[in-house]
């Protein structure tokens, strides 16, 4: 397989719900899978022309926002930077990749309409990983999935 990933995106001028791929050629199938985890889990997407992901975790998740960071490291213009979050007193470690066509079939696999939606996608290991990284925790017998940015 080529360097890319193939995503599955509704078909939006027709409005039928016909899936179709839409083949990223600069992404990796890592970067595309972390990009999806990100995603599902804690990731923000924002888009006026080009799309954008946010990733914001706690300051005690630097070392994970930092791979994140050298895994999209060609997309991404500044280092991840500490914020204090409100008046919670929280400190957050983020960075946003920039604005980029290469996002669009995220975007479009994430929203319809101008609202969010949870695709029909197969994930990778890792990006289910990822995803789990983000939003997840286990119990002794359990795995659980806290999907709070995907309602």
């Amino acid at each position: 397989m080529p360097a890319g990933f193939f995503v599955f995106r509704r078909c939006q001028d027709a409005g039928t719900g016909v899936r179709y791929a839409a083949f990223v050629r600069k992404l990796t199938r890592i970067q595309s899978s972390l990009i999806i985890g990100t995603r599902l889990g804690d990731g923000t997407t924002r888009c006026k022309r080009n799309p954008l992901l946010e990733i914001n975790h706690g300051h005690a998740q630097r070392a994970y926002v930092d791979w994140k960071r050298q895994v999209l490291s060609w997309m991404v213009g500044t280092g991840p930077k500490v914020r204090c979050s409100g008046g919670q007193g929280r400190l957050a470690y983020r960075f946003t990749t920039l604005s980029l066509p290469d996002l669009r079939p995220f975007y479009d696999l994430f929203y319809t309409e101008g609202k969010k939606i949870v695709p029909w996608l197969s994930l990778t290991p890792l990006a289910l990983a990822v995803w789990f990284m983000d939003d997840g925790s286990k119990s002794y017998k359990a795995v659980y999935f806290t999907p709070n940015s995907l309602v």
